[in-house]
């Protein structure tokens, strides 16, 4: 199972921003978890999600969610004071 993920990460294509989300990224949490009174951190993935079949991705299965559940969710994490990274389907 190992070598059919690492195989699906090697294959697809590399973010064009990866340095640029992991810098934000590490910022966020930096922020939000002190040791002085920060904020527990949650992560929300929202919307539908489309997985390749195959390598050069003509067949793929697609989940075509509107993300309102994530989005709800979200908004309920933040009322409650978790600092929230929201990813979502564009």
């Amino acid at each position: 199972m190992e070598d059919e993920i690492s195989s699906f990460f090697e294959s697809s294509p590399p973010l064009k921003n990866m340095e640029e989300i992991l810098e934000n990224l590490n910022e966020f949490i930096k922020l939000n978890s002190s040791s002085q009174g920060g904020r527990r951190i949650v992560c929300v993935t929202s919307g539908g999600t489309t997985v390749p079949l195959e390598q050069r991705c003509v067949r793929y299965i697609d989940n075509f969610s509107s993300g309102n559940r994530g989005a709800a969710s979200t908004e309920n994490f933040v009322k409650a004071g978790y600092a929230v990274i929201f990813l979502y389907r564009r």
